[in-house]
């Protein structure tokens, strides 16, 4: 997700008025964390797994079998 020059990229609702874009896109960013985390097989720890944005304004989420347990991959 990008903010481009006509909005948000992919298209994205409305934010609530009190949030700025980028706490929309934190919120955007841990949702899609959660969902990825999910999808990660508990074998594949052998590589770290991280969500994070393109321009890097949201600090990198670390996902994968690895957090889950408790475990830096790094």
């Amino acid at each position: 997700m990008i903010w481009g020059e006509e909005g948000w990229e992919p298209p994205v609702p409305h934010r609530p008025r009190k949030w700025s874009r980028v706490e929309l896109e934190k919120v955007v960013v841990g949702v899609v964390a959660k969902w990825i985390d999910g999808l990660i097989p508990s074998t594949a720890t052998e590589l770290p797994w991280e969500v994070t944005t393109p321009d890097g304004t949201v600090d990198a989420v670390l996902v994968g079998p690895e957090i889950s347990r408790g475990h830096s991959p790094r």
